[in-house]
């Protein structure tokens, strides 16, 4: 069932009045019928933290006080060093690697899948970090759990297509075939820009569509400078 966000706002508050207190993410999930896919679906990233302030609660501080955000990419990029790739979501929980990959999305808001591209965003500028942005950007299939890599075949890509001054990103297993769509529908002609191959394309385009929010004209649409394109066009694969 679909739940929109003044529904799920009511059933926490509902929730808060039964408990007589704030309910933690586990026990709202549990005990009311909001589920936390339905949940994401309403807020987007940091979920529960957005369902909080939206009650007018405060979320509850990081159960690792005194984290930075720069710790978590540090770590990050350490890991990659050490394994010079990738590793997946599974692979960094087998390790028992901290922080662990909820860690990052209740502390960052980022899905696994774009752990990666924040971390080439934080890291652009320090250059103790270049050889794992170069990692990061080569896109290499992952490392398995016993060190082995997982040849693993992307499902879609996610396009980055010019027309006229605007630019358009979305996701398409025949991004062809959506150029010619895209065509169909605008006066201008389409230019496809770059692909990216993921197998997550609903994370990597998420991704992007927050980074260029404040550039959104209308829909898939995006006024974007050439430091936004150079940026987008750094990325080859992801998985």
């Amino acid at each position: 069932m679909a739940y929109s966000k003044e529904d799920i706002i009511k059933e926490y508050k509902k929730l808060r009045t039964r408990l007589g207190r704030p309910p933690d993410s586990k026990t709202f999930y549990r005990e009311t019928p909001v589920s936390k896919r339905a949940a994401e679906g309403a807020f987007g990233g940091d979920t529960f933290s957005k369902i909080q302030r939206s009650a007018g609660d405060e979320p509850r501080q990081f159960a690792t006080p005194g984290r930075s955000k720069d710790e978590f990419f540090e770590a990050y990029g350490l890991a990659v060093r050490q394994f010079q790739c990738l590793p997946t979501e599974a692979d960094w929980n087998h390790r028992m690697i901290k922080p662990t990959p909820s860690g990052y999305r209740r502390k960052l808001g980022l899905s696994w899948s774009q752990v990666p591209h924040a971390f080439c965003d934080w890291a652009v500028d320090r250059s103790k970090w270049q050889d794992v942005v170069q990692l990061c950007n080569s896109g290499c299939a992952p490392e398995g759990p016993l060190g082995k890599r997982i040849a693993k075949e992307p499902a879609e890509y996610v396009y980055l297509i010019k027309c006229g001054r605007f630019h358009k990103i979305g996701r398409s297993n025949s991004p062809g075939r959506r150029e010619y769509e895209v065509a169909l529908q605008l006066p201008e002609e389409p230019r496809t820009v770059h692909l990216i191959k993921t197998d997550d394309a609903g994370g990597v385009e998420t991704y992007w569509y927050n980074r260029f929010k404040d550039k959104r004209t209308r829909g898939e649409f995006f006024e974007l400078s050439t430091d936004d394109v150079r940026a987008f066009k750094r990325w080859k694969q992801i998985w």
